[in-house]
């Protein structure tokens, strides 16, 4: 089961690095004023996507 929870969040957290890095090019070719706001994004969907695999996971363990 542990090994299935550390795949679980492995796969969040590429999956949000993974939309951080379309936002970082999204944001350069297209806007080049905010390379800053989308190298951020890279992190922080990264993050958020492993937030949300936490709780999800606490909710599910608890049941």
């Amino acid at each position: 089961m542990k090994q299935q929870k550390d795949v679980f969040m492995t796969l969040l957290t590429g999956l949000g690095a993974a939309l951080g890095i379309i936002t970082y090019f999204l944001c350069t070719f297209l806007f080049h004023k905010y390379e800053t706001i989308g190298a951020l994004s890279i992190f922080g969907l990264a993050m958020i996507f492993r937030v949300i695999g936490y709780f999800f996971d606490k909710m599910l363990a608890k049941k």
